[in-house]
């Protein structure tokens, strides 16, 4: 399906509910009233920091108890009726004191002598190792010793330059903390695996045992959860804005506490560097967009498209274009792994505002309180809407109409960037701190920009009449055309497709091979042939309809895999389609693809080989027997293959559009059968093995096992 399915006709929401919110910030009234009780004018202690690092004795006593009644431990959201008494227990004097105090120490010791600052901390924090250099350059965002970083205008810099700065500081701090103690755990032995989510690290009882209670505690108070600041995930997610919402305190409380880690490690262990878990080099994942890679934008292009898109876009508030702004420049400045860190929370942040506009739901533009999680991209791209919500279709589906704006090629652009697991997760990588920012190539960061751009566009176009007046301007249309076009290519529907294209390419090459061998063989090849193969290969490339684009000539039949790569190409998929058995017969069918083509590489390889060694006379007695038999059988181990193809063809489009092929009666028994016979000839042509008498055994069940399912 196509964007052109997506209407711009569609009717131009009702945005009183929207406007009456008055929004000036996504932050729900009690997420601010947390944050805003850590203000500057609470007295400092002084003797809560000692040489950078957390005196414990002091601040364990200005942390709050939690109660059990709202344990920031529980996978729920807490319901607590009296706000009041849950923020004096968050976020009390004392804590509120404890936060500040930190702050104020950081940042005088930083006025004294900053590079005496820096190579302190830089001592402390070396058991984050690679990590230190993002570390030590939030250091540099945080206290404005960046060469006026952001500002691309040479404007002085006011609250919303250095805000936008404060913001990515603190995301990338965050990040860093949350993969540092990820890698403690793992060097620990006693866990093989990292918990996907902060909380869920956080509660792991060897983390208490590293780092000690009072540590995963403070870690827990200040970004554990959605009654606490939560400031991991309120800046990840789109929510904060650069004037007015956070400044750094959060920033340097968190290191801190890392530099406290890193003393208390250096106490036990002794020059202690953990193991660390290897940081994601997106590029290389990427570059089969180049197949469908947007135009680079030029610096020209970002200026016309600042001007006609960014400002006037109705679905970024103006209280956040600072952030928008600050990741084209990081952009423009080469600096693509901190554009995207800027850049994804925003387009998180616009798409909700996209998706609460067209499915009429204002409610969930805020942060979580009580009962409500906020929404993700993977709720914001899902195909249907909570069963809260009474948007439907007729059937008694709650539809997310975010699809009839964008269409389905757009969403499938954004979900192969953000939410498919085999994908590259770009905005999870950076967020989880797994990806390494300075290896971010440039193709990247252009496309999310460009995926930005073309949200925009669309959104505002079907939803408020073309009020973006973009049509003079070329690139635009470009980038929209693109975008009306793509297809997805991490989705596992996807990745079988391409891996049927590549195995009817190796087929087609294999044949060649084998009629080459063949054909200048010294000795005549008798060609083994069976007719129960031959009956099912012509009925399975009848119900191809082969027959009807094709001479009926037997020498035709060698563009079998050719025509089945081109029907595979052009075939409609629905992605969307979130149907278990589907999930189950995808698995079953990418084994058997996978078994085919390493069958097939390994006979290729063998042919290759032994013609050399044929043509140079040397084979000995048996070589010549098993490369003889190998002629013989290599028409019937195309068929067979090309059998195996066209039935897995068959299930894949049949089951696509619910309509059952009439040849094949497709069942749980035509995929076991066929993933058992592909396990099995794999097995016995290996490089070690060449049994090539055990897979023509094995080739010619297949005419009859096939007739009777």
């Amino acid at each position: 399906m196509t964007s052109s399915s997506a209407t711009t006709t569609a009717a131009a929401v009702d945005m009183k509910d929207i406007n009456d919110l008055n929004l000036d910030s996504f932050l729900s009234p009690y997420v601010r009233r947390v944050v805003n009780r850590f203000v500057s004018t609470i007295p400092v202690i002084d003797d809560v920091v000692d040489d950078l690092c957390l005196n414990w004795r002091r601040v364990v006593d200005l942390m709050p108890t939690v109660a059990e009644d709202i344990d920031f431990e529980s996978d729920n959201v807490v319901v607590v009726d009296n706000e009041e008494e849950l923020i004096r227990r968050i976020a009390g004097d004392s804590f509120c004191q404890l936060i500040v105090s930190v702050d104020a120490v950081y940042r005088r010791l930083i006025a004294e002598n900053y590079d005496h600052f820096c190579r302190v901390l830089a001592d402390r924090l070396c058991w984050t190792q690679h990590l230190s250099r993002t570390l030590m350059e939030s250091v540099a965002l945080l206290s404005g010793h960046n060469d006026n970083d952001g500002d691309d205008d040479g404007e002085d810099k006011n609250n919303s330059s250095s805000g936008v700065q404060t913001i990515l500081a603190v995301q990338l701090i965050t990040s860093c903390c949350e993969q540092s103690l990820g890698n403690l755990v793992l060097a620990s032995g006693q866990q093989s695996f990292v918990p996907p989510l902060l909380k869920d690290l956080l509660k792991l009882d060897i983390l208490k045992t590293i780092v000690g209670s009072d540590t995963v505690r403070l870690f827990q108070l200040i970004m554990g959860s959605p009654i606490t600041v939560n400031i991991r995930n309120i800046l990840w997610h789109g929510f904060v804005r650069p004037d007015g919402d956070i400044d750094g305190r959060f920033g340097y409380i968190l290191l801190a506490i890392c530099a406290t880690i890193g003393r208390d490690l250096d106490d036990k262990y002794r020059n202690c560097c953990s193991p660390q878990r290897p940081l994601h080099d997106v590029t290389g994942q990427l570059q089969r967009w180049k197949r469908s890679l947007f135009p680079i934008l030029t610096a020209d292009d970002i200026s016309v498209i600042w001007s006609k898109v960014f400002i006037k876009s109705p679905f970024i508030l103006t209280e956040m274009l600072p952030l928008w702004k600050y990741s084209l420049t990081l952009y423009k400045d080469g600096r693509y792994g901190h554009s995207l860190a800027v850049m994804f929370p925003q387009l998180e942040a616009c798409l909700r505002y996209i998706y609460c506009c067209c499915n009429r739901i204002p409610s969930k533009l805020m942060t979580a309180v009580a009962k409500q999680y906020y929404l993700t991209f993977a709720e914001i791209l899902s195909p249907t809407l909570d069963d809260d919500y009474s948007s439907t279709d007729g059937n008694g589906a709650n539809v997310n109409k975010i699809y009839t704006i964008f269409g389905h090629n757009f969403i499938e652009m954004l979900v192969d960037i953000i939410v498919i697991p085999d994908g590259p997760r770009i905005r999870d990588k950076l967020s989880h701190g797994q990806c390494d920012l300075y290896l971010v190539q440039q193709f990247v960061a252009n496309h999310v920009i460009c995926a930005a751009i073309c949200a925009l566009v669309l959104a505002d176009s079907r939803l408020f009449n073309n009020r973006l007046q973009h049509q003079d301007y070329d690139i635009i249309d470009k980038l929209l055309s693109i975008a009306a076009n793509y297809r997805c290519i991490y989705h596992p529907l996807s990745q079988l497709r391409q891996k049927m294209c590549d195995f009817a390419e190796n087929l087609i090459k294999f044949r060649e091979l084998v009629t080459d061998c063949t054909e200048n063989h010294i000795e005549n090849i008798l060609v083994i042939t069976v007719p129960e193969i031959d009956i099912l290969y012509d009925g399975l490339l009848t119900n191809i309809m082969i027959t009807n684009e094709t001479n009926s000539d037997n020498n035709d039949k060698k563009f079998v895999p050719n025509i089945i790569c081109d029907k595979l190409n052009e075939f409609n998929l629905n992605i969307f389609n979130n149907n278990k058995n589907n999930e189950s017969m995808t698995i079953a069918m990418r084994q058997i693809v996978d078994n085919c083509c390493q069958s097939v590489a390994n006979m290729t390889r063998f042919l290759v080989n032994r013609r050399k060694q044929f043509l140079a006379m040397s084979l000995r007695s048996r070589q010549r027997t098993n490369y003889q038999l190998m002629l013989t059988s290599g028409q019937l181990f195309y068929q067979t293959f090309t059998i195996v193809l066209a039935t897995l063809y068959l299930i894949f489009i049949s089951d696509s559009v619910n309509n059952y092929c009439r040849y094949i009666q497709i069942s749980s028994k035509t995929l076991k059968y066929l993933l058992s016979l592909s396990e099995n000839i794999n097995s016995n042509s290996g490089s070690t093995v060449n049994k090539w008498d055990k897979c023509l055994q094995l080739s010619q069940t297949i005419g009859k096992v096939l007739n009777d399912l």
